[in-house]
């Protein structure tokens, strides 16, 4: 009688060659096969080809990751009528969409560029254009409340300056040149260069020329009284060579309060530099010498916040390096340090981009001035969707009725 057949002999070759394999082998294949899929996937669906062409007119049959990248297309342009268009294709986004959150953090970014042109306005001597343009910053960003603030600060700086500059200039009229001169410094003290740098020197060279013609006139009466009156030729180089004379020492002395490298005296330097006008032989030294000065008086200033926030980032958390950035993006795009500052931004969002590349973890979008940004859950948040300026009770004359800002 034949015995039954083994269980040995009845196993299937396929369990056979699993069992040979090993099952902790198939087990991991399981489990990395689709985590690597759903990898592949959302790069696939984050990332556009560079020859996508963004359409002239946005409907609902396109796709708000196409929405997202022709608004950075749009944005990288860098005008401030780019950033404005660059925000309103992304503002329409819907909330429930995935791409939605990428979209606000743009969209904080933006607004901050957009404040950063109006600064640039205002420095050059454009406030309305420098207003016009920080009302265009959403009202759910971070800029917003920035942007109410710098231009209050605006208009009370220009306010001053026209005060400044009327008084020095009726100065002028009554022939008062020292007068003119010491109230058209306070110029100097204001926080813009065109001020500064372009109605100062015309004012002191005014005052100056005025000075220099009654001086003149008052030698050349005495020299006719003793009937000794040179060409007006001679006259005039020999008032040239003494103003020079003057301005090279006042020159001089700048330099040696320079040389101390303490930000007052780094001021009163550029202040008695600020003296030699345009057209004279030492100008040209002078306000070479100016800009050295500013650049000094602004690294000592912005040294200790960029020396926080490499401490921070030395830690190499993520937590800590994005606080870093923060920062250091608190640093003027006009300030001596901004360049080293970006340096440096732009390693520590490396470091982080690294990191979450290990961990399969999407990367925060940041630019050179914004940190990574979500929508609050807090009502009382500015940032919030549903937060109502009007019944916040923390800002009681932010919002309010003020002359010269309106919404």
């Amino acid at each position: 009688m034949k015995s039954p057949p083994s269980s040995s002999s009845q196993t299937s070759p396929i369990v056979i060659w699993v069992q040979r394999i090993g099952w902790g082998v198939w087990l991991s294949l399981l489990i990395l096969l689709p985590a690597g899929a759903l990898t592949i996937a959302f790069n696939m669906l984050m990332a556009l080809p560079e020859s996508t062409s963004c359409p002239r007119y946005f409907d609902a049959e396109h796709s708000d990751t196409l929405r997202v990248y022709c608004a950075q297309q749009l944005a990288d342009e860098g005008t401030s009528d780019s950033l404005q268009r660059a925000i309103a294709l992304v503002d329409r986004i819907p909330s429930d969409s995935p791409t939605r959150d990428q979209g606000d953090r743009l969209i904080q970014t933006w607004s901050a560029k957009l404040l950063e042109l109006a600064e640039e306005r205002f420095q050059a001597g454009h406030l309305d254009e420098a207003v016009a343009l920080a009302r265009k910053v959403p009202p759910r960003t971070d800029a917003y409340i920035q942007a109410r603030d710098r231009m209050d600060a605006w208009q009370a700086v220009w306010q001053e300056a026209e005060a400044v500059y009327s008084r020095a200039d009726d100065a002028i009229a009554l022939g008062n040149w020292d007068v003119a001169l010491s109230r058209g410094r306070a110029l100097l003290t204001l926080e813009n260069r065109y001020w500064a740098m372009e109605r100062y020197p015309d004012l002191a060279r005014r005052a100056q020329e005025g000075r220099e013609q009654d001086q003149w006139l008052a030698d050349a009466a005495k020299r006719r009284r003793a009937n000794m009156a040179p060409s007006t030729e001679g006259r005039r180089t020999q008032w040239e060579q003494e103003r020079d004379q003057r301005d090279l020492q006042v020159l001089q002395q700048a330099q040696a309060l320079a040389q101390s490298s303490n930000v007052d005296d780094l001021r009163e330097a550029i202040v008695n530099a600020r003296r030699i006008i345009w057209g004279t032989p030492h100008y040209d030294q002078a306000q070479s010498l100016i800009t050295t000065w500013q650049d000094q008086v602004q690294a000592i200033e912005d040294a200790p916040r960029l020396e926080q926030a490499r401490q921070l980032a030395s830690s190499g958390d993520v937590e800590d390096l994005e606080s870093a950035i923060r920062e250091a993006r608190r640093i003027p795009s006009y300030r001596s340090l901004h360049p080293e500052a970006q340096s440096h931004i732009q390693v520590w969002q490396q470091q982080i981009r690294e990191m979450a590349a290990e961990s399969m973890t999407p990367v925060p979008v940041m630019d050179d001035r914004m940190a990574p940004w979500s929508p609050p859950e807090d009502p009382r948040s500015p940032l919030n969707p549903a937060w109502n300026p009007d019944q916040d009770e923390r800002f009681p004359d932010a919002y309010g009725e003020q002359s010269g800002v309106s919404e």
